[in-house]
């Protein structure tokens, strides 16, 4: 967190220097490392740097993926605050006799850190709860061990953003005995990695008698996580809507439901399309993950014909396959992202 956090502010700010070639190269990193799935930066650092004479211990590429994944989308948070800070506030700074250097770290930044903040909260967590990928290339951490214990003792995005919606609407009907277990379930299922869910949801209910095939257990967990952040972020959307509007919606004999989904909903929606294209854009990359599983997708085929052929490009024809897919669902996050800090 720290090295990726720190990263970021430090492209941010030389960005703001606005030298053209620097800054095609940030925003060049940025869109590579914030297209790609964490699993595949990991994965690539620890079993294809070695092709290049780069050897690093199973650790060292954990940290190393996590962080210029972080880094990616701090820096893009920390730009979106720097271009919201009103240009009066550089002028009035550069006035008193600071150069663009000064005022920039004790102008500008100090702001910008603070308008910044929200964003960096959640991306923070989800590097956290990223650190059970490391188990994948066998780094000793809890799930790893957990798995090794067990061993020892014996395409969703619709589904699942349907199923955030559904939640969204029952808890906006604020119904006193429901409302306290949407709550739980929503934060139990947020708390947890999804890797962790996966493998719960696939290695744990047989032993209670429950047998999932790979691909419906890897849409099970996808759908339990994600569908408690969609359910958040559809709430957020709801409450934003003043109360007026459902009151006016309802004096004309609509009824809750129809005042919900025909009145309230597409107004909250609007409120929420940065949240809303930027979880959708880390589910789509989440479900690198059903490689734990062995379910042949994407990432699972290219370590498959690595191991095979003995050298990095299906590795490297992966990672470039996911670019292509999700870049240009990457720069709508980011001007939807850098249009709502700007709106604040």
């Amino acid at each position: 967190m720290t090295l990726g956090i720190l990263l970021g502010l430090a492209m941010a700010m030389l960005r703001a220097f606005r030298f053209r070639l620097l800054n095609g190269l940030i925003v060049a990193f940025v869109d590579v490392f914030r297209t790609l799935p964490q699993l595949v930066v990991m994965v690539f650092a620890y079993f294809g740097l070695p092709y290049a004479g780069i050897t690093i211990s199973a650790f060292a590429a954990a940290v190393l993926g996590l962080a210029l994944v972080l880094a990616a989308f701090a820096e893009e948070a920390f730009w979106a605050a720097i271009t919201a800070i009103p240009r009066g506030q550089w002028e009035a700074a550069r006035s008193t006799g600071l150069s663009f250097g000064q005022a920039l770290a004790s102008v500008v930044m100090p702001q910008a850190v603070r308008i910044a903040i929200p964003l960096l909260t959640n991306r923070t967590i989800a590097i956290t709860k990223g650190t059970a990928l490391a188990s994948v290339i066998s780094v000793p951490e809890i799930l790893d061990k957990a798995q090794s214990a067990m061993s020892i003792s014996a395409n969703a995005s619709p589904l699942i953003v349907g199923l955030g919606l559904f939640v969204a609407v029952l808890y906006s009907f604020h119904l006193r005995f429901l409302n306290p277990l949407l709550i739980i379930w929503v934060d139990a299922l947020r708390a947890f990695p999804v890797l962790v869910l996966l493998v719960l949801v696939f290695y744990g209910l047989p032993f209670v008698g429950i047998n999932l095939p790979q691909f419906a257990a890897a849409v099970l967990a996808l759908a339990l996580n994600s569908g408690g952040y969609y359910g958040e972020i559809f709430r957020a959307g709801i409450e934003a809507v003043p109360r007026g509007q459902t009151e006016a919606a309802r004096s004309t004999g609509l009824s809750a439901w129809q005042a919900a989904f025909s009145v309230v909903l597409p107004q909250a929606v609007r409120h929420v399309l940065a949240p809303l294209a930027g979880n959708t854009l880390e589910l789509i990359k989440t479900t690198s993950i059903a490689t734990a599983v062995a379910l042949p997708e994407l990432l699972r085929s290219a370590r498959v014909a690595q191991e095979t052929t003995y050298n990095p490009t299906p590795l490297t024809a992966a990672a470039l396959i996911y670019f292509l897919l999700l870049w240009p669902l990457t720069r709508l996050v980011a001007r939807l992202e850098r249009k709502m800090v700007a709106s604040r």
